[in-house]
């Protein structure tokens, strides 16, 4: 009698993302082939599923901030600020007032590398901002065209709102960098689940073989082999910290 053992892996090493990936990835192996591995495998199979879902939504919860809808509002303000200069700047250049339309036009040279700024990721046009009205700000020809077609003050409203979401931003990116990932109050549970499971599989195919098992364990034997290699390649650590976003 052949008897299945799986290739070694210290499920407890791998970080809490790649847990969920592997509970995850076996699960879906193992979910059409239910009703052939047996009953005690398929009922470890259910609490597996059921814990790997819960620890995948409180991995998400934790990566959500409640300074995030502040920080959407404060972008989509100064994306409103941007397009109501790039307007007075086009409608003004078009004047047929010769002091508008040649102070709508100095603008519009200063203006064009930030034209495109509310379309890119925060941070970039948080940055963007910044080096627009640093510039601004010490060219009083610059200051004195915005007088004229009536946006100094729109440039003064930027500089506040864009300072007040540079300032969530960085609030909210400290915040997810120093806390672990909520996810991992179920790790121990997951790892178990999944660990019996692994057991469960050796178990039925060693002694109730069949196609269908011997398929699915070379299955996962092969995914074991690819978290083990992960393990081998990086400093691994039982929790992690979610990614800034």
């Amino acid at each position: 009698m052949e008897k299945f053992s799986f290739s070694p892996l210290n499920v407890n090493n791998l970080t809490i993302n790649d847990l969920y990936a592997l509970a995850k990835s076996t699960c879906d192996m193992a979910i059409p082939q239910r009703t052939l591995i047996g009953n005690i495998p398929s009922a470890v199979l259910t609490e597996l599923v059921a814990n790997n879902d819960s620890m995948g939504a409180q991995i998400n919860k934790s990566l959500k901030s409640g300074l995030t809808e502040q920080i959407t509002k404060g972008d989509a303000q100064s994306d409103a600020l941007l397009g109501e200069v790039k307007r007075t700047i086009v409608f003004e250049s078009k004047s047929r007032d010769e002091v508008r339309k040649g102070a709508a036009q100095k603008l519009d040279l200063f203006f064009k590398p930030y034209r495109d700024a509310a379309d890119k990721a925060i941070n970039t046009e948080i940055a963007m901002i910044y080096d627009m009205l640093s510039k601004y700000k010490t060219n009083e020809e610059l200051k004195t065209a915005a007088q004229t077609i009536g946006i100094a003050t729109t440039f003064d409203l930027l500089d506040t709102n864009n300072s007040e979401v540079d300032a969530l931003y960085k609030s909210r990116n400290e915040q997810i960098g120093q806390r672990t990932t909520s996810g991992s109050t179920l790790k121990p549970t997951v790892v178990s689940d999944y660990m019996q499971f692994c057991s469960a599989i050796e178990q039925a195919a060693s002694y109730t073989p069949s196609d269908a098992l011997a398929s699915l364990f070379n299955n996962m034997d092969t995914l074991r082999k690819k978290y083990h290699a992960l393990l081998g390649n990086s400093k691994a650590k039982p929790t992690d910290a979610p990614p800034a976003v």
